[in-house]
């Protein structure tokens, strides 16, 4: 695949599109999904703007359903500016644990998509690149049990225990952007608040303490208004529609 083949060349850019996916809490909306959230995201680099996106988080009949639409602008191998298309969808079922994914690319109209399913002891992930054709990839990882998403780890904490200041949380994640298992730990390391439209916001700081160093300022119920990645320096906080800059 050929974006991967440019990433794997360059790890700024690898670091910099994996981050983003992950930075940002990832359709068409039937009758029986019920919108719980939707938030438009600003992805910021030393102070400037490479990205943005917006995010819904919604009920389903089997759980629950996080997607993401968004443009991330990148630098590829010295050359111009491009901009990157991003579609990425996760799919849980009612305790939250991970049941699919999917992501697709579009670079310089060169679409890519990556789709996984989690079942039983097996992982399989297809991947289709521009010609249409599928590689297919299955993992069979030796420790089973729950397994989330980061972003549905987070909400089951915080929906259904609730968030507490000096508290330690870990669960065992699938990581959709390296596509591999990994401990997912974070703390909870105080109440703050947050300058939001002119209007202060509760939020608790969460700080990652593995795999990655993310810092989070979440609601009480799991509404993600900042992110922070200090390895790369990205960013992603909330905002309104109209906030939205012109990428350059």
């Amino acid at each position: 695949m050929k974006i991967n083949l440019l990433i794997k060349r360059n790890p700024l850019l690898k670091a910099t599109f994996l981050t983003f996916l992950l930075l940002l809490f990832i359709t068409n909306v039937n009758a029986t999904e019920t919108t719980l959230s939707e938030t438009w995201s600003l992805l910021e680099q030393e102070e400037k703007a490479i990205g943005f996106s917006f995010d819904r988080y919604l009920r389903t009949e089997e759980g629950y359903l996080y997607t993401s639409n968004g443009v991330l602008q990148l630098e590829i191998l010295g050359g111009p500016a491009q901009k990157m298309n991003i579609y990425a969808e996760l799919c849980v079922d009612e305790h939250y644990l991970a049941k699919a994914y999917k992501i697709i690319t579009d670079l310089g109209g060169k679409q890519n998509q990556i789709t996984g399913t989690l079942t039983d002891g097996q992982i399989t992930i297809v991947t289709t690149g521009p010609d249409g054709k599928d590689f297919q990839s299955v993992f069979q990882p030796e420790e089973t049990g729950s397994l989330y998403f980061k972003e549905s780890f987070l909400n089951y904490i915080a929906e259904t225990k609730g968030l507490l200041v000096g508290e330690k949380y870990t669960a065992k994640v699938w990581d959709y952007g390296s596509n591999s298992l990994s401990n997912f730990t974070f703390k909870v390391e105080e109440k703050a608040t947050y300058q939001y439209q002119g209007e202060a916001v509760a939020v608790f700081s969460l700080i990652e303490e593995e795999p990655g160093q993310t810092t989070w300022l979440v609601s009480a119920d799991g509404d993600v208004y900042y992110s922070y990645n200090p390895l790369q320096n990205l960013s992603a906080r909330k905002v309104e529609k109209e906030e939205i800059p012109e990428l350059r």
